[in-house]
C-alpha cells in the first residue's frame, strides 16, 4: 500500500505543478524538486521489490562507465569510517549520491538498493546538497527510489543528488564492507530515466554508474 500512495503522491505533485504554474521555480540556479510520476497510471499491486529484484531487474540495462557511449555518470560515494566514529555517529553513517558528468538534465528516475544479505537499512531526508530530489525508501529499508523535475529547467553541472543514511549493525567490526549498489528501476515498475533536451541517455544506454557504500575502518 505505502508504495502505491506514493505513486499516488506523485502523480498529483506533478498535477499541482502544472496547474499553479507550468513550470518548476528554481533556487540559485537550481531546479526545487518537483515530485513526479514515472507513468500516466499510478502503481496498483501493493508489492514493493526486494534487493534481489532489484539486481535482477537492473540486469538488463548496460553500465556504460568508461565506454565511449558513457553521456552521463552517477557515483555513490564509498565513505570509510572508523570504528569509534562510527559508535559516536550512533552507527549511522551518511552517504552522497552524485551526477559526476551530466550532458544535461531535466527529469529522473532511478535507485539504489543493498545486497540481499546486508544487515543494513537506508533512509533518506529528501533533501540533496545541490538541490532537492524527492526520495522514497522501501518498508525493509532495502530499496530507495528518487525523481526530481526541473520543468523548464535543464540541470547540467556536477553535484550532489542525495544523501542516503546508512544505518550499519551494532556488532560492526574494521574491515566489514557494507554496498550500496545503483538501480536501474523506478517507483513506478518501469527502467531509470535521464531525459534532457537532448534525449534519453538511459534509453541510450549512455548512463555509467558506479556503486558505494561504507567500510569500517580500525
Amino acid at each position: 500500500m505505502k508504495r502505491k500512495i506514493l505513486a499516488l503522491a506523485l502523480a498529483a505533485s506533478l498535477l499541482c505543478l502544472t496547474a499553479c504554474s507550468g513550470q518548476t521555480s528554481t533556487q540559485e540556479g537550481n531546479g526545487t524538486a518537483a515530485p513526479v510520476a514515472s507513468s500516466a497510471d499510478p502503481v496498483t499491486e501493493d508489492t514493493t521489490p526486494s534487493a534481489t529484484e532489484g539486481a535482477t531487474g537492473a540486469d538488463q540495462f548496460v553500465n556504460a562507465a568508461g565506454t565511449n557511449k558513457e553521456k552521463l555518470h552517477i557515483e555513490i560515494e564509498q565513505k570509510e569510517i572508523s570504528l569509534e566514529e562510527l559508535k559516536a555517529n550512533e552507527y549511522k553513517v551518511p552517504v552522497l549520491v552524485n551526477i559526476t558528468q551530466n550532458p544535461g538534465v531535466k527529469y529522473y528516475e532511478w535507485g539504489a538498493y543493498l545486497d540481499s544479505s546486508s544487515p543494513c537499512t537506508m533512509t533518506t531526508n529528501n533533501i540533496s546538497t545541490d538541490y532537492k530530489t524527492f526520495s522514497s525508501v522501501s518498508d525493509d529499508g532495502r530499496t530507495l527510489w528518487a525523481a526530481w523535475s526541473g520543468g523548464a529547467e535543464e540541470w547540467d553541472y556536477a553535484g550532489s543528488m542525495l544523501e542516503i543514511t546508512l544505518t550499519v549493525p551494532m556488532d560492526a567490526q574494521p574491515g566489514a564492507s557494507y554496498p550500496i549498489h545503483y538501480l536501474t528501476w523506478s517507483l513506478g515498475d518501469t527502467p531509470h530515466v535521464w531525459s534532457g533536451s537532448a534525449g534519453d541517455w538511459s534509453k541510450d544506454n549512455a548512463v555509467g554508474w558506479t556503486d558505494g557504500g561504507v567500510t569500517i575502518t580500525e
